[in-house]
């Protein structure tokens, strides 16, 4: 039986793939070159992005649901992209919980600079 952390992975490369999010804009488990990650390191989870060596803009998440809320919005292009993103995880994933957006904390500037 899948843990809970394995099925919103699950539910995140699921709208990853229905947005058409190619694979090598992002990393799931572990740093790679020029994507955006995500990490659990320790009791948290981090989304960050790898360039040169070295992991920028990091947010540490205590869950696994706010931090994959991250990653999906540092992938999306726009804003609007980015709410029909996190609107379909949310519905896709049927965890209320999920409704709770990103609650991270801040380790970096806001990913992506959009507005």
């Amino acid at each position: 039986m899948k843990s809970m952390e394995e099925k919103i992975q699950d539910a995140l490369i699921e709208i990853l793939k229905e947005f058409g999010i190619p694979k090598n804009q992002y990393s799931l488990g572990g740093y790679v070159e020029e994507t955006i990650c995500l990490e659990k390191i320790g009791s948290t989870w981090s989304v960050y992005g790898g360039e040169r060596g070295q992991r920028h803009n990091v947010i540490s998440h205590i869950n696994c649901k706010s931090a994959c809320l991250d990653l999906l919005g540092r992938v999306a292009k726009t804003r609007v992209e980015e709410e029909r993103i996190n609107l379909a995880y949310v519905s896709t994933s049927c965890s209320p919980s999920l409704k709770e957006g990103r609650a991270g904390t801040h380790t970096g500037q806001e990913p992506g600079g959009r507005s």
